[in-house]
């Protein structure tokens, strides 16, 4: 059962990434580079709170299939967005720069970044964990 999830949820995120990626430049060029650029933390934004506000209703409000539908809808959406709009437009933000510029900036940012990024996550986790009263080993 969960095999066959997995494959339609691989299955959803190729078909909605073909789809937009053929879409992706008319909404680059509607929506311009910092307005594509940001859809997809926007859309991870507003598809987080609609989980965890389901999941915080419990189950009596709230059944538990929609919190996981919102949940899938959530990681399709930032796979899709992420894949065509998001990478596209990050090497965008590179083709003003000379040849060394970019080396040295795209290593910088992708090196950097990727460490930075997963460090404040972990830690933000953290401490929603703290502030829930929970352990990590609880949740």
């Amino acid at each position: 059962e969960y095999m066959a999830f997995m494959g339609k949820f691989s299955q959803m995120v190729g078909t909605a990434a073909f789809i937009l990626q053929l879409l992706a430049p008319e909404i680059i060029r509607r929506l311009g580079w910092k307005g594509a650029s940001l859809s997809t933390p926007y859309a991870m934004g507003l598809l987080s709170v609609l989980f965890f506000a389901s999941v915080a209703l419990g189950t009596d409000r709230i059944p538990l299939k929609t919190a996981l539908l919102i949940g899938t809808c959530h990681n399709v959406v930032s796979k899709v967005t992420k894949y065509t709009l998001f990478d596209p437009c990050k090497e965008m933000a590179y083709i003003p720069l000379g040849p060394e510029a970019k080396v040295k900036g795209k290593a910088g940012v992708e090196v950097l970044g990727a460490r930075l990024g997963r460090s404040v996550g972990s830690a933000s986790q953290q401490m929603m964990v703290l502030v829930a009263g929970g352990t990590i080993l609880r949740c």
